[in-house]
């Protein structure tokens, strides 16, 4: 059990006033009943990496050509994709598969862009084989069959950015923390970011991914103001966690540090935090995750279904959260 935000501690009166100290839906993770019980020490959008040279390559303009739609993203995917025979040697655009709550983290965004979502804000509605749902996981089979066999890859869990460093896609969806693995890699610093594909640019629905601090219920009450004291300094100095480790915080006010002026593509990470709902809370996550895996993985490599591959995948969340 967590203990609600020491008010005092940070210097407010109510929870709306320690809300106000961040963007919109910035601590919506830790929010419950009207109380903050969490606060993060990052909260990472996930947006869209293009590697310039490849569209170079491919005649074409990173920031004028950069896609803003799904439609648009495809349109590109038969230029920069390369093939020999039947062999993808580069994909266009790859979705993630080296891990089920990665896979869960795209599906989630298109999802509610289609006016969905996954699982109701209490927690005891799945949605995974709605109308909405079943088009997000349609939509991605037709974005992975226009950019590139999924198959020939060196994604892994450790190490979910490596086709991206290595030049084997031209575009990929990571959040902030990336930029220094990208800056390291032979890419350098010949990149773009933009924002997370939408299906309509004009009512944008993107996804924020994080982790954050919260304190013991269940401990005395002088630890407890400890910890709480100990969580505030920790959170003081957000253009330290972007500096070392490329951590967004949804804090206003950030942007305007000199770290966050000179940190690549800031201003995108920020605009689609602003637009994101977070990642799926649930004591259920990794089960929702590992259905949603198995029936993203059964339509894009076995060509099965999507409708039937969550209808099953429906079917083993529901077990789980009736428990």
């Amino acid at each position: 059990m967590l203990e609600p935000a020491n008010l005092e501690v940070f210097g407010v009166k109510s929870y709306e006033e320690l809300a106000g100290r961040y963007v919109s839906g910035g601590l919506a993770s830790g929010t419950f009943d009207g109380k903050i019980y969490t606060l993060p020490y990052q909260g990472n959008s996930m947006s869209l990496f293009l590697n310039n040279k490849l569209f170079a390559e491919a005649g074409l303009d990173p920031k004028k050509d950069a896609p803003k739609t799904w439609n648009d993203l495809m349109a590109l995917c038969p230029k920069l994709k390369k093939v020999d025979g039947r062999r993808t040697i580069r994909k266009a655009f790859e979705f993630p598969y080296h891990s089920p709550r990665w896979q869960l983290q795209d599906l989630q965004p298109m999802t509610e862009q289609f006016g969905g979502k996954i699982l109701s804000d209490d927690g005891k509605t799945a949605y995974l084989n709605a109308p909405a749902t079943v088009k997000a996981l349609t939509l991605w089979r037709d974005v992975t069959k226009a950019c590139g066999d999924p198959r020939n890859t060196k994604n892994t869990a450790s190490n979910p950015n490596q086709d991206y460093l290595d030049g084997f896609t031209a575009m990929w969806i990571t959040g902030p923390w990336a930029t220094p693995q990208v800056q390291a890699s032979p890419i350098k610093n010949d990149f773009t970011v933009v924002g997370f594909p939408q299906v309509d640019p004009a009512k944008p629905h993107t996804m924020v991914y994080g982790w954050a601090w919260g304190v013991n219920k269940n401990r005395p009450e002088k630890n407890k103001m400890v910890a709480w004291d100990f969580v505030k300094f920790m959170l003081s100095k957000p253009d330290e966690w972007l500096a070392k480790a490329g951590f967004v915080q949804p804090i206003k006010g950030v942007a305007e540090t000199e770290v966050a002026k000179k940190f690549p593509f800031f201003d995108v990470h920020m605009k689609d935090v602003q637009t994101a709902s977070w990642y799926l809370r649930s004591e259920h996550v990794n089960e929702i995750a590992q259905a949603v895996g198995r029936a993203v993985e059964a339509v894009v490599y076995d060509g099965a279904d999507p409708k039937t591959q969550l209808d099953a995948a429906q079917a083993a969340v529901e077990k789980v959260i009736r428990k």
